[in-house]
């Protein structure tokens, strides 16, 4: 098997075309769908609806829609013959399409002005005897990785929520789209909408400076080790700590235990482990905690997504402080990190914390695994809505 794709253009029309005709849905058990031809789904105002009554017609419209550029997608080869497709358009330009129309109008699109362009999925047709190849994650590779080329901000598409079969469910598996480093970002009756945003910064290459109204966030330094002492070397804060899973349980001394500490944090962060950021004072422009992030995909029967830990000096460890940090950290992190869910440490003598981890969303979670007690979770929020595919 030697798969090639290319983009669909005029000059691949009947190659597209004898597609349709024989291979695209010829194990389809209802001959009402075959030779569908794709032309539901495009950028065409179907409003004045056309013919759409007989493949003859839905064929004589592809003809049409591909020579305009208002049909698009991908096609994928083997040796010379199609085996697969991909329609992937500009949502924008397909809202009044009669796919559209009928099954997706309750869903939330960006508005165009705003100047946020959606690359979406809308189906994928695969030869019968070349399913299961992994044809439809090459497709949808190269969809994504032209989107990024041509400036598209995400990548979107919309899995059943129940599989139904193989051809109702055109839009492809849920687990198509995680495997590709997709997440959902919303959620309606019978669909997840599914995202991959493509304009986002790897965070291990850098990591940002965040702020907050007290706080200014930024990679760890060696320098800051004598300041963090008074956090490290803080026995309140020292029985707050998270070491679950760590090689070390943070209750350091010395300037050099806090050096070695930061050496190691840096090379986690070289080697993509996770991210840690020192917590700085924006009044005394001292470091007083650090936080730390990572995101694994199934770290969790839920999703992807990581262990959020926050270490701060005891000063520091009050419902308005911590609120700040996880405010930030639930605005910012499930993006960086292309994070699902992320859970946190508060043992039940940490008041302060258990409080503001409830008042932002979290709640208990009974972690599945030996020794991990007293997390609480938090899952990427989720817009909401009511429609039926």
């Amino acid at each position: 098997m030697n798969i090639e794709i290319r983009k669909l253009s005029p000059a691949l029309l009947n190659d597209y075309l004898r597609f349709f005709d024989t291979d695209a849905q010829a194990d389809n058990p209802n001959p009402d769908d075959r030779g569908c031809y794709c032309v539901c789904w495009c950028g065409i105002d179907h409003r004045m609806e056309p013919d759409f009554s007989t493949p003859q017609k839905r064929r004589e419209l592809a003809k049409k829609y591909i020579n305009s550029g208002a049909l698009q997608g991908y096609l994928a080869y083997d040796n010379g013959r199609v085996v697969g497709w991909c329609n992937a358009n500009t949502q924008a330009e397909c809202l009044h399409c009669v796919s559209w129309l009928r099954f997706m109008a309750h869903v939330q699109t960006e508005d165009p002005s705003a100047g946020i362009r959606v690359k979406c999925v809308y189906c994928f047709a695969i030869a019968p005897d070349m399913k299961r190849n992994g044809i439809a994650a090459l497709l949808l590779d190269r969809v994504t990785k032209d989107a990024a080329d041509e400036g598209f901000d995400y990548v979107e598409a919309y899995p059943n929520k129940s599989f139904i079969n193989e051809f109702r469910d055109f839009m492809g598996p849920m687990a198509l789209y995680k495997q590709a480093g997709f997440s959902v970002f919303a959620e309606y009756e019978d669909v997840f909408v599914m995202r991959k945003p493509l304009k986002t910064k790897d965070v291990y290459e850098t990591a940002p400076v965040m702020k907050t109204s007290r706080f200014i966030l930024r990679l760890v330094r060696e320098e800051d080790a004598e300041d963090l002492l008074t956090c490290y070397a803080d026995p309140k804060s020292q029985s707050l700590f998270n070491a679950d899973n760590c090689t070390s349980d943070f209750r350091y001394s010395g300037v050099g235990e806090m050096l070695s500490c930061i050496r190691v944090w840096l090379d986690s962060y070289r080697a993509r482990g996770f991210v840690r950021w020192s917590v700085i004072d924006k009044q005394t422009e001292c470091a007083v905690g650090t936080v730390e992030m990572f995101s694994v995909p199934g770290f969790l029967p839920e999703g992807a997504g990581g262990v959020l830990r926050i270490d701060l000096a005891s000063a520091y460890e009050t419902d308005g402080y911590l609120a700040e940090l996880l405010g930030l950290a639930n605005e910012r992190f499930y993006s960086l990190f292309g994070a699902e869910l992320f859970v946190v440490k508060a043992k039940p003598e940490a008041t302060a914390r258990v409080n503001a981890l409830l008042a932002a969303g979290y709640s208990p979670y009974d972690w599945p695994a030996p020794g991990r007690e007293h997390y609480y979770i938090r899952k990427r929020p989720l817009h909401k809505g009511a429609f039926s595919t």
